[in-house]
């Protein structure tokens, strides 16, 4: 678990591989101050492809609010980032992230695993 302070909030990650049950329970939320958007589960395989429920909470004096219900459309999980992919390779396009984005990316991630970017450090 990672937990992120901003100026403005916090972001919290988990992630753990072998959680019971923890596949169907794949979420994104996304809390402000006027509502709460939650992606859950963030796949559902279906015959025509793959879907993600979507719920909005807009009422934050009702604890019972059961809130605004949908259904994404199809997306390939693969599909947009393999396409990109593609296109750097054949020089049809520029990757957008950088070099020194992807270290300082790699840089974070160490230090939330309490590493240091040259692999010293303990884990937390």
């Amino acid at each position: 678990m990672a937990l992120f302070e901003y100026k403005n909030g916090i972001s919290i990650v988990k992630a753990n591989a072998s959680e019971v049950g923890g596949f169907v329970r794949r979420q994104l939320v996304v809390v402000g101050t006027k509502a709460t958007v939650e992606l859950k589960p963030l796949e559902i395989f279906t015959d025509s492809g793959t879907v993600t429920d979507v719920s909005i909470y807009r009422k934050a004096d009702d604890w019972w609010d059961p809130g605004e219900k949908s259904r994404s459309g199809n997306f390939g999980r693969y599909d947009v980032m393999m396409k990109e992919f593609a296109e750097f390779v054949a020089g049809e396009a520029v990757n957008q992230y950088t070099y020194d984005y992807e270290l300082e990316l790699y840089r974070i991630l160490l230090e939330c695993c309490g590493v240091g970017s040259e692999g010293e450090g303990e884990k937390q």
